[in-house]
């Protein structure tokens, strides 16, 4: 199974890649070909499949009744969760002097509500909400056994615009929050033939993506800084032998700073600010995943994005 244990959202040449994940040797015929084989040469030493058929569904139906007992324990959590999150977000505000009876400086520029909240596909879109420090989604992404894809690449992306209205170029520091309340599972099924040991995977991150458009249209990416992307949880699990499955969860209720500095910005350019939570989840050989933001208050927010002017430094 790839291990992403590094992150790059964007390249340094400012075009978006999404994640390959490369199974050589894995071909879903072949694998089935191998297993099929394997399963004929232990019939024939006298293994009793029936039996381990009927203990790996009597296993399938414990971990339904396991997950279905995780969510109802997480449902009841999920309030004090967003209660978190939803006072670490005011303090953010508060910092930022938001709500408070002093005027932003001439040199600060807010962006309070997002231009649009996009949903990649494969997750549900169940809910969004935009307006003044107060932009949200609620989105859901199930993989099951069943299914039949290996995995999933995808955001939740709130964009905001910003235009130099200066009059002349300057160097801009932003900062935009992040806040995220869900749940997260994954599952990996049992085994018997090694070396074939199911893993299942899931990373979710926090990103801003920066886009210029400058005069003629043209579109640049500035160079990637570490302050635009955190890892913000990473949840593991590998299958016992003998067909017992796992699982693992967590529980995700955090804000998330992401800032970039030395934005230059020519007279009139406009940007264009991602604010996006990515989930990313891989699987090998069987298991399923949840990533839950939506009920009892969870959800995926993006107050806003703030941009100020920064000196220029001579050296």
């Amino acid at each position: 199974m790839a291990r992403p244990d590094t992150h790059t959202p964007y390249s340094r040449t400012g075009l978006r890649q999404s994640r390959t994940i490369l199974r050589p040797g894995h071909d879903a015929a072949v694998r089935q070909e191998t297993l099929k084989f394997a399963r004929e040469a232990m019939e024939k030493a006298g293994f009793d499949f029936g039996r381990f058929d009927q203990l790996q569904r009597q296993n399938q139906a414990d971990m339904r009744e396991a997950l279905a007992k995780l969510r109802a324990a997480s449902d009841e959590r999920a309030p004090a969760m967003w209660d978190t999150v939803a006072r670490s977000t005011e303090l953010w505000l508060k910092s930022k002097k938001v709500g408070d009876t002093l005027s932003f400086s001439p040199d600060v520029f807010a962006l309070s509500t997002a231009d649009t909240i996009s949903v990649a596909p494969g997750f549900e879109f169940l809910s969004e909400n935009i307006g003044p420090w107060a932009n949200s989604a609620q989105v859901a992404l199930h993989r099951t056994r069943d299914d039949d894809d290996d995995g999933f690449d995808g955001l939740v992306t709130f964009r905001f615009s910003f235009e130099n209205q200066t009059g002349a170029g300057n160097l801009f520091r932003v900062s935009a929050l992040l806040g995220v309340t869900a749940s997260c599972v994954v599952t990996a099924d049992g085994y018997v033939f090694w070396p074939w040991v199911p893993e299942s995977r899931m990373q979710v991150w926090a990103d801003l993506g920066i886009t210029e458009i400058v005069d003629g249209g043209q579109v640049i990416i500035p160079p990637l800084q570490a302050g635009q992307f955190q890892l913000i949880a990473d949840v593991d699990v590998t299958g016992d032998f003998g067909g017992v499955g796992t699982i693992a969860g967590q529980d995700l209720f955090r804000t998330f700073i992401l800032e970039y500095d030395g934005l230059y910005v020519p007279a009139n350019g406009k940007v264009e600010f991602d604010v996006s939570c990515e989930v990313f989840w891989a699987r090998l050989y069987g298991g399923g995943c949840d990533f839950v933001a939506t009920g009892s208050g969870r959800q995926v927010t993006a107050p806003g994005v703030f941009v100020s002017t920064q000196p220029w430094i001579i050296t």
